[in-house]
């Protein structure tokens, strides 16, 4: 299962409708259709029922919730490691001569108002 799909349900759920999901998300609405299709199969239930109005199955449902968290858990370890990476969090790592370290680190450090964890 590829993780564009989570969005798709999600997105046809909240529309009720292919053709304003489809268009929602960019796409033409066999191509939807046929990603939605592709998906019951390979999950081996349906979905959604196909009436005047598309709305989720029990099964649909219950993929739905999870398609929901995995999306926002998926947004927090990106904001996560956007902060690692801009430098906002992380740790870091001083490693120096044990005479030298004893003398020099504990003044530079408290010099440049820096907390450390110990």
């Amino acid at each position: 299962m590829e993780p564009r799909l989570l969005n798709y349900v999600i997105t046809l759920s909240n529309e009720k409708s292919f053709t304003k999901a489809a268009k929602k998300l960019h796409l033409a609405q066999p191509s939807l259709s046929y990603q939605i299709s592709k998906l019951e199969k390979e999950l081996g239930t349906q979905l959604f029922h196909r009436e005047n109005e598309v709305f989720p199955t029990y099964a649909g449902k219950v993929f739905i919730s999870h398609a929901i968290q995995i999306k926002d858990q998926y947004q927090q370890l990106k904001s996560e490691i956007i902060d690692i990476a801009e430098m906002k969090k992380g740790s870091l790592v001083i490693g120096s001569l044990s005479s030298t370290g004893a003398y020099l680190i504990p003044k530079t450090i408290s010099q440049n108002h820096i907390f450390m964890k110990l």
